[in-house]
C-alpha cells in the first residue's frame, strides 16, 4: 500500500491474485521466487489497476490450475510502467490463458521476458478504449511462445484500439496449433498507426487455415514501418491461406527488408495486401510454396501502392510471382522473379507498371483478364 522496491524472499501462490498493487511507483522485484496464482479460481499473478510508475521484475509465473482463467500480470490505466526480466508459464483448458493484459496504459516497456501459453489466448495483448492516443507501447527482446491443440487464434503480440508510436522490435515469436485449429497470428495490429514493427523472428503455423507473421487490420491503421523481419508461416494437414504479411485496410504502410517464407496446401501469400493503398514495399525476399499462392498478391480496390527490389519466388499449380487483381497504379520496378510457377497474373489492374523485371526461368506465362492497362 506504499511506494517502494518490495523483494521476494520466497515463492508465493495464491487461489485467486498473488498481488494486487495499490499504490504508485512501487517496484516489485521476485528475485526470481516463483510466483503461483489462479490455483482453484480465476486470477492473476500481478494486479495493477490505476496507478503509474510500477515496475514487476525478476519473478516466475506459473498459473496453478488448467480449468480456469489465468493472467500473469495486469496493467489497466497504469502509465510508465515496466514488466521486464520475467518467465511466464502458463496453460488452460478453456481458451483464456495470458501472459501480460494491459489496457488504456501508456508508456509501457515490456522488455527481455519468456512467456510461454499453452491453450490460451494472447501472449501479450495491449489495448486503448480512447482513439488517437500516442501510447508508446514498447515490447522489445521477449521470447514468446504460444501454442496448443485445443482453440483457434493463439497470438503471439496483440496491439489494438487506434493507438499510435509503438515499437514491437528484436523478439523471437512462435505461435502453432496441432489439433484443428488456425488463426494463429505472430504479430497483430489492429487499427494501429505510426509504430514500427522491426526485427523480430516470426515462426506461425496451424492445421487450420488462416496463420499470419504479421497482421495489419483496420482501416484506421496507417503509416506503420514493418521491416528487417524474419516471417515463416505455414499449414499441416491441408491447411491453406498462410500469410507472411497481411494488410487489411489501412494506407501508407512501409514494409522494407524482410525475408518471408510461407507454406500451406493452397492460397498462401508472401505479402498479401486487401484494400490497402499507398503502401511502399521494397528489398523484400519472399517464398511462396503452395497451389494458387503467390509471392506478391493484391486484391482490391487497392491503389497507388509502390514495389521496389523484391526477389519472389512461388512454387505449386496456379501460382504466381505476382498477382492483382483489382486495383490501380501499381508500380513494380527492379523485381526479380525467381523462377515462380508464373511470372504475373493482372486482373482489372489499370494503370500497372512494371519497370527492369528479371526473369529467371526462361519459361513462364503472363495473364491478363478484366480490365488491364499496364506498361
Amino acid at each position: 500500500s506504499s511506494s517502494g522496491t518490495y523483494t521476494l524472499d520466497q515463492s508465493v501462490s495464491a487461489i485467486r491474485n498473488c498481488f494486487n498493487i495499490t499504490a504508485p511507483s512501487v517496484t516489485l522485484d521476485c528475485d526470481n521466487n516463483q510466483v503461483t496464482y489462479a490455483t482453484t479460481f480465476n486470477g492473476v499473478g500481478v494486479n495493477v489497476s490505476g496507478f503509474n510508475n510500477i515496475v514487476v521484475q525478476n519473478c516466475l509465473f506459473t498459473s496453478g490450475s488448467s480449468n480456469v482463467q489465468n493472467t500473469a500480470a495486469s496493467f489497466t490505466n497504469s502509465n510508465s510502467s515496466t514488466f521486464r526480466n520475467n518467465t511466464v508459464i502458463s496453460g488452460t483448458t478453456n481458451g483464456a490463458a495470458y501472459g501480460l493484459l494491459a489496457s488504456n496504459s501508456k508508456i509501457l516497456t515490456v522488455t527481455n521476458n519468456s512467456i510461454s501459453i499453452s491453450d490460451g489466448g494472447d501472449a501479450i495483448s495491449v489495448s486503448h478504449s480512447v482513439s488517437g492516443i500516442t501510447s508508446s507501447i514498447s515490447i522489445t527482446d521477449n521470447r514468446i511462445v504460444s501454442v496448443g491443440a485445443l482453440n483457434d487464434g493463439h497470438q503471439g503480440i496483440v496491439l489494438s484500439g487506434n493507438i499510435l508510436s509503438n515499437t514491437v522490435s528484436n523478439n523471437n515469436i512462435r505461435t502453432d496449433c496441432s489439433g484443428g485449429c488456425g488463426a494463429n497470428h505472430g504479430i497483430w495490429l489492429l487499427s494501429v498507426s505510426s509504430s514500427t514493427i522491426d526485427n523480430n523472428i516470426i515462426v506461425t503455423n496451424g492445421t487450420d487455415p488462416e496463420n499470419t507473421g504479421i497482421y495489419l487490420q483496420g482501416s484506421l491503421g496507417t503509416s506503420n514501418f514493418v521491416r528487417g523481419n524474419r516471417i515463416t508461416t505455414g499449414g499441416r494437414n491441408n491447411a491453406s491461406n498462410n500469410y507472411g504479411i497481411q494488410v487489411d485496410s489501412g494506407a501508407g504502410q512501409t514494409i522494407s527488408n524482410n525475408i518471408i517464407t510461407t507454406d500451406g496446401f493452397a492460397n498462401n501469400s508472401g505479402i498479401f495486401l486487401n484494400a490497402a493503398g499507398s503502401a511502399t514495399v521494397s528489398n523484400n525476399t519472399v517464398i511462396s510454396n503452395g497451389n494458387q499462392s503467390h509471392g506478391v498478391h493484391v486484391i482490391g480496390p487497392s491503389n497507388s501502392n509502390t514495389f521496389t527490389t523484391m526477389n519472389l519466388s512461388a512454387s505449386g499449380i496456379g501460382s504466381y510471382g505476382i498477382f492483382l487483381n483489382n486495383g490501380t497504379s501499381q508500380s513494380f520496378t527492379n523485381t526479380i522473379l525467381d523462377e515462380p510457377t508464373n511470372w504475373i497474373f493482372l486482373n482489372e489492374s489499370v494503370g500497372t507498371s512494371l519497370t527492369n523485371t528479371t526473369f529467371s526461368s526462361t519459361m513462364s506465362s503472363i495473364r491478363y483478364a478484366g480490365t488491364v492497362g499496364a506498361t
